[in-house]
């Protein structure tokens, strides 16, 4: 399967200071006939707004499209003629481990981080999150969908490690609300994509099984002593340990 990496060097400076912004499409098989007929979008009222058949809501649409379409795109210019790395490059991933080290373990400067994503028919969209506003308001599940009214499933994701990784995947959008008991759907999709990938999924609306707490993986709490929170999230891990396995 390809995997499309996106860096977007002007979103760096905004959503984190350095580097670039790396969106990231994996266009995957079978999703639409895995799913079938469910979709999500169960939004409350907040981000029904932004859905509505109303000139609001067209503007508010146009503007995610604008954004999705800036946060995508491959240039203009052709890789060569760029000074340091390419805005676009290509590569091939088959297994759950090459999806692991598609993102470097999940971690980047020796930090462990968490994705928000979107699953659309085509693949999947998505991109590192945090708790700034800046990168929140870059990471928002609606621009990874390109504000399509429903999508497949959409949530965040991250890597922890009981001594060998596991993809921790989750319903936690705002925009979409997926259904937790749609699980099944997105476990045969990835099982289909990434073959011996580990998958666990936790539902936002059930507390996180007390055994997975001392599971290495990202700060998503508040008040942490010397470690950087990388997303106000709802799971807990033991992040005391930053190193990759």
């Amino acid at each position: 399967m390809p995997a499309i990496i996106h860096h977007n060097a002007f979103f760096g400076v905004i959503a984190q200071g350095d580097g670039s912004f790396d969106t990231l499409e994996v266009l995957l098989n079978g999703v639409a006939a895995k799913f079938g007929d469910k979709w999500q979008a169960n939004y409350d009222d907040a981000h029904a707004s932004l859905f509505a058949d109303s000139s609001a809501g067209s503007m508010l649409r146009g503007a995610l499209r604008a954004e999705h379409a800036m946060l995508y795109r491959k240039g203009l210019r052709p890789n060569w003629m760029r000074v340091g790395e390419p805005r676009t490059m290509t590569t091939w991933i088959s297994t759950g481990t090459e999806f692991i080290q598609l993102l470097d373990h999940g971690m980047r400067n020796g930090v462990r981080r968490v994705y928000t994503y979107s699953l659309l028919d085509s693949g999947l969209f998505f991109s590192e999150t945090g708790v700034a506003m800046s990168k929140d308001v870059v990471s928002k599940h609606a621009v990874h969908a390109n504000a399509a009214v429903q999508v497949r499933f959409a949530g965040t994701f991250r890597f922890v490690s009981d001594g060998e990784p596991i993809c921790v995947i989750d319903n936690d959008s705002g925009t979409y609300r997926p259904d937790g008991g749609d699980f099944d759907l997105l476990r045969r999709v990835f099982d289909a994509n990434f073959p011996g990938l580990r998958l666990c999924c936790l539902n936002v609306t059930e507390d996180q099984p007390e055994e997975m707490k001392t599971f290495l993986g990202p700060c998503e709490v508040e008040n942490a002593d010397n470690v950087e929170r990388v997303y106000a999230g709802r799971w807990v891990w033991n992040f005391l340990s930053q190193r990759a396995p």
